[in-house]
């Protein structure tokens, strides 16, 4: 571990590995681009696809998508659900452009369809002081009748002590909840007759 470190700081100058970051350390200003927090940064990764995962000889990324899309998003309307249908069918396609996505979402049942179908899954609960996150993945189980199903297996578990420490960064978090707070301007305006265009 502390040679990772130590070789990172070496390349990219002294990163900040706690929830007391003010300010994006220069890993996060480097990769600023691989992640994107809440609905309202879905319309820039829709807008950032083509030069992300398009370009042709680019290197294979990991993107992070955190709270980026539910299944509530689609019946918002207008461009959100423009936006829904474009991210469906950028995803479906979007290995050519990056080896792994990573999507977060407060809830399973938030998750589009779509997006269990080829995915890994990681779940979390809280057991006493910990949070205990635990892997799955879908493998192939034989049937009765002799078809075979896939299911959900899980593959390993870790836990981590519920300490402020390990939280987010307080500049990501501010992000996160200005994103939230938009999300609330515009479900607000949608039940109030303004659209969302």
């Amino acid at each position: 571990m502390e040679e990772c470190v130590e070789y990172v700081e070496g390349k990219y100058g002294e990163i900040c590995m706690n929830k007391y970051c003010g300010e994006p350390d220069p890993i996060d200003r480097e990769y600023r681009w691989s992640f994107y927090t809440g609905i309202n940064d879905l319309l820039k990764f829709i807008h950032d696809a083509e030069k992300i995962l398009a370009e042709d000889g680019g290197r294979r990324r990991i993107l992070f998508l955190d709270d980026l899309v539910t299944t509530s998003v689609y019946t918002m309307g207008g461009v959100w659900r423009r936006a829904y249908l474009a991210f469906r069918e950028i995803t479906r396609v979007a290995r050519v452009g990056a080896s792994v996505i990573i999507m977060t979402a407060t809830s399973p049942t938030l998750v589009p369809e779509f997006i269990k179908h080829s995915s890994e899954y990681i779940g979390v609960g809280v057991h006493h002081d910990f949070f205990v996150y635990t892997r799955f993945a879908k493998v192939a189980v034989p049937r009765e009748d002799g078809a075979y199903e896939k299911v959900l297996k899980k593959v390993y578990e870790d836990t981590v002590p519920i300490k402020a420490i390990f939280g987010l960064p307080v500049w990501l978090e501010n992000e996160i909840n200005e994103r939230k707070r938009q999300l609330i301007r515009d479900a607000a305006r949608l039940v109030q007759g303004g659209g969302v265009a």
